[in-house]
């Protein structure tokens, strides 16, 4: 009985040593499928965190069971705290985040994903990153809870560039209605005035044409020049200042004389619509001096002035100047306010703009080429100022711009009588002059004699350089040559140097029609007494030798 007792008992105890073997045996393969699978979790997190989108799961509570590294990175924390959390957590606005949760709520509550949905999400650093997002719903396998999976794709430089694009195409196509509206509104300033000059000319020749007439016509013929000389000398103006070859020449100038030059100039076409100018000069002569570009600064007033007057159908024009303390700014600021039309509104911040000008109407109300206040802007600017428009539609305009200032007590007296008779030259004893002409276009050399019938005695024609030279050699007694710039062989400039090497004398006018930034100081330097500059006025060229040869 013992012994089957204890057979029984070894029996036992061999099971249990078995099942003890067993269950090592099973707890060192589960000890090793652990450790297997927590390498293949780091193994995945390693692979997830290395994919540049974002990778993540959501339960239906909105809580992350699985993110990746870029994930973390955009909320400025790290995978193993974004675990467990929301978005609510983390994120900067709250609007996204209840965004988020509509979304996936929609996608856990119908089982339907989402396909590249565009989200916002406000980064660590504050900023706005747009992302591309594709929602998945499933369900977990082991605690079988309705979750999501979600992989997103930063998409923020695509979208800037892509707006980028759009704009671009946008101020392209822009660019090109107003380069077309442009080219067209200056076809018509160039064939408007032509035809006036060409039809009037061909009327010219009727045999029958009365005295009326005949002064009609020659007043239209030259309006119609110089409507056509101004849109030449915007165009000039434009590619210089486009090129770069604008140069500013700064030299001081006495503000109340060029102002009282300036109302003389424009007060008749003021008066001849009605309307009245007036000036306001503030500073006292020995106070109002300016170190500017003469010319830049007569050609801005020049701009704003018509422009006042061409506008204005009733009223007064005012221009003038006062003393600039903003902000400690030790300048000036000069101004131009009329009662024209105005500008409207959504058209103040275009008005300086080129090409603008020219599509605001196209009832072709207004003459000009548009280009007036874009180099009055560039002008001003290259003098050192600013500047800007108060404009109310219907009811008028002012327009003002700043410079530098600084005072000099020397005193100079503009005399109003010398101004006018630098406008209106008179000649009041006949001069008798001898004058050789040196120009190589048939056609201006006889122009100019026809000018000079009345003041001379005698007129030679040189056809270029050298024959200028050839023919003063042989008549060193001219009293006066008008030397043109360009001209084969010698230049004006050359053969203005050799004569000047044998005669400081003869007075010399140089005329070109190459009205460059600096050609008038160059022909000074090479030794002309005085400049002009094509097409030739002769009350200005009369002018010239009048204050040559009467001073």
């Amino acid at each position: 009985m013992k012994s089957t007792d204890n057979n029984e008992k070894n029996g036992l105890l061999k099971e249990l040593a078995d099942l003890k073997a067993k269950l090592l045996n099973l707890e060192t393969t589960c000890s090793k499928y652990e450790d297997d699978l927590e390498g293949k979790d780091i193994e995945l997190q390693q692979i997830i965190d290395l994919v540049p989108f974002f990778i993540f799961v959501k339960d239906e509570d909105g809580k992350y069971l699985l993110v990746n590294k870029s994930i973390a990175e955009v909320y400025g924390t790290n995978v193993e705290d974004l675990l467990g959390k929301t978005d609510a957590d983390f994120a900067k606005n709250r609007r996204e985040v209840e965004n988020f949760i509509k979304d996936d709520l929609k996608v856990i509550n119908s089982g339907n994903s989402l396909l590249n949905i565009e989200e916002q999400l406000t980064n660590s650093k504050g900023e706005i990153v747009t992302l591309q997002t594709t929602k998945i719903p499933f369900e977990t396998i082991i605690t079988h809870k309705r979750a999501l999976l979600g992989l997103s794709r930063d998409v923020t430089k695509q979208k800037q560039k892509e707006k980028d694009l759009i704009t671009a195409k946008e101020l392209a196509e822009g660019s090109n209605r107003l380069i077309a509206a442009f080219l067209d509104n200056l076809s018509h300033e160039i064939r408007t005035p032509l035809n006036g000059i060409i039809g009037f000319a061909a009327l010219l020749e009727d045999a029958n044409i009365t005295a009326e007439e005949l002064e009609l016509y020659v007043e239209l013929i030259t309006t119609s020049s110089d409507r056509l000389l101004k849109t030449i000398n915007d165009l000039m103006d434009i590619s210089m200042i486009e090129s770069g070859q604008t140069k500013i020449i700064k030299n001081k100038i006495n503000i109340n004389e060029q102002l009282e030059i300036l109302h003389a100039k424009y007060n008749i076409a003021a008066e001849q619509k009605n309307l009245r100018l007036l000036l306001n000069n503030e500073m006292l002569n020995t106070e109002a001096f300016l170190k500017t570009d003469k010319e830049k600064f007569s050609n801005i007033f020049s701009y704003l002035i018509s422009n006042a007057i061409k506008f204005s159908k009733r009223g007064t024009i005012e221009f003038g100047y006062n003393k600039d303390k903003r902000n400690n700014y030790d300048g000036l600021v000069f101004y131009v306010k009329d009662m024209g039309i105005g500008i409207p509104i959504d058209r103040l911040g275009a008005i300086f703009d080129r090409f603008v000008q020219s599509e605001i109407s196209n009832t072709r109300t207004y003459e000009g080429s548009g280009l007036g206040l874009s180099i009055t802007k560039s002008y001003v600017e290259m003098l050192g100022g600013e500047i800007w428009v108060k404009s109310e539609e219907g009811e008028g305009s002012e327009f003002y711009f700043s410079l530098p200032f600084s005072t000099d007590k020397k005193e100079i007296k503009p005399k109003n009588s010398a101004i006018a008779k630098k406008l209106n030259p008179k000649s009041e004893d006949k001069l008798n002059l001898k004058i050789l002409i040196a120009e190589d276009e048939v056609s201006i050399s006889l122009f100019l004699k026809n000018m000079l019938k009345d003041i001379n005695r005698e007129i030679i024609h040189a056809k270029d350089g050298r024959e200028a030279l050839e023919l003063y050699s042989k008549n060193v007694d001219v009293d006066l040559i008008l030397m043109d710039i360009r001209m084969p062989g010698f230049d004006g400039y050359e053969v203005t140097r050799k004569i000047r090497e044998t005669n400081k004398d003869v007075k010399i006018i140089a005329q070109t029609a190459f009205a460059f930034p600096g050609d008038r100081e160059k022909a000074i330097e090479a030794g002309c007494n005085d400049y002009l500059t094509k097409p030739l006025k002769k009350e200005v060229l009369l002018e010239k030798v009048n204050k040559l040869f009467k001073n």
